[in-house]
């Protein structure tokens, strides 16, 4: 009779403090611990996660010194506190969180607006009907998407500040009515709208503000691929651009008309950004208005530089390419490329009905009725 050797398991580490940091073994999605003598721990103060990942112990400790260095000179927060002193501490906590570049870049636009509104204001003061006061007037000035935005933002800074070991006497904030959101501008240019606002930003907006166009309207592009492109990711000898954009990176080739205009671009600045060195950081916004004083300009309806994105869908299926290239090109799934970019116009229609012929039946009826009476004629006289 063979025995089956005991194998002990290994012993799974017990909690480490550091200060009013406490760091514990939990249990992760995917392969469990140990790895490698490396256990999955989950660093907290009170009910704040401020870190999460693999580490020995030795690792773990140094880590939750790491943490206690970075959250030590935190101002102690009372109700006399300012909410924008709220809102810097809160920052300065969530930059030290490991997240992606773009999401403390967001983080740090939105405290931006909520502190130009909102800094003066005692935190033991910021009451519902403060916040209802804030929304009102900030949906004058941005887009009901953005002050949205803003208020999760500002729910999410309150809750970390209402922590027991930070300011719990700081009031709740409660429903807050920011109303319908408007009806988005869904209006897919045509090409004369696009030639006429074209012109029209030649002759007047800044160079940066021309050349992002011009890519939009040819590549079909979005606005912050658009704006984000570099002359590193530009082959002019094989004509094509890398794209790297929220779906992943694609190589999106240039047309002759567009690698003309590229090669002179790069003549004057070989480096750095495409649309030039004089953009802002706020390109994206900036091209917005614009187009916008753009369109009111020349007079025709008004819409976004997405819409451009639109009409390239719309060129690509009137030209007859598959939707699977259409959607590559695009940077999408063809299901989501059909859904929200796709929009079937009346001449749509009329092509379609056109080139399938679907009246064509009723005339091959037609004939055949009337040989078939031929037919009994023929029969009968015989």
């Amino acid at each position: 009779m063979t025995t089956t050797p005991f194998v002990s398991r290994p012993v799974r580490p017990t909690t480490r403090r550091r200060g009013s940091i406490t760091a514990h073994v939990v249990r992760p999605r995917g392969p469990r611990g140990p790895q490698d003598g490396r256990w999955y721990w989950r660093a907290r103060r009170g009910r704040t996660n401020l870190w999460s990942g693999w580490a020995s112990d030795e690792e773990i400790v140094a880590r939750l010194a790491e943490l206690a260095v970075a959250i030590e000179d935190d101002p102690m927060l009372s109700t006399r506190s300012t909410v924008g002193q709220v809102l810097d501490a809160w920052l300065k906590y969530f930059l030290t969180l490991r997240r992606r570049p773009a999401s403390h870049q967001i983080a740090q636009c939105s405290v931006d607006r909520l502190r130009h509104s909102l800094k003066a204001i005692r935190s033991g003061k910021l009451t519902t009907s403060a916040v209802q006061r804030w929304a009102s007037g900030a949906l004058d000035r941005y887009s009901h998407s953005t002050v949205e935005a803003d208020l999760r933002r500002l729910r999410c800074v309150w809750r970390w500040a209402r922590d027991p070991e930070r300011c719990p006497q700081l009031p709740q904030i409660g429903t807050v009515d920011l109303g319908l959101p408007p009806r988005r501008h869904r209006h897919t240019p045509s090409d004369p709208e696009v030639m006429a606002v074209h012109t029209h930003l030649r002759a007047r907006a800044p160079r940066w503000v021309v050349r992002a166009f011009e890519l939009q309207a040819v590549l079909g592009t979005r606005i912050g691929e658009t704006t984000a492109l570099r002359w590193s990711d530009v082959n002019l000898v094989v004509g094509d651009a890398l794209v790297s954009g929220k779906t992943g990176a694609r190589v999106v080739p240039l047309p002759p008309a567009m690698l003309v205009r590229l090669r002179a671009w790069r003549d004057e600045a070989p480096a750095g950004l495409v649309i030039g060195a004089d953009a802002p950081d706020s390109a994206v916004s900036g091209m917005a208005g614009w187009l916008r004083k753009a369109c009111d300009d020349v007079g025709c309806r008004r819409w976004t530089m997405h819409a451009l994105r639109r009409r390239a869908v719309d060129r690509l299926a009137r030209a007859g390419v598959d939707v699977g290239t259409a959607a590559a090109l695009m940077g999408h799934s063809v299901q989501v490329m059909l859904d929200a970019y796709r929009q079937v116009t009346d001449d749509d229609r009329r092509r379609a009905a056109q080139a399938a012929a679907l009246g064509d039946v009723l005339g091959r009826s037609a004939d055949a009725s009337s040989v078939q009476l031929r037919l009994e004629g023929y029969g009968a006289t015989n």
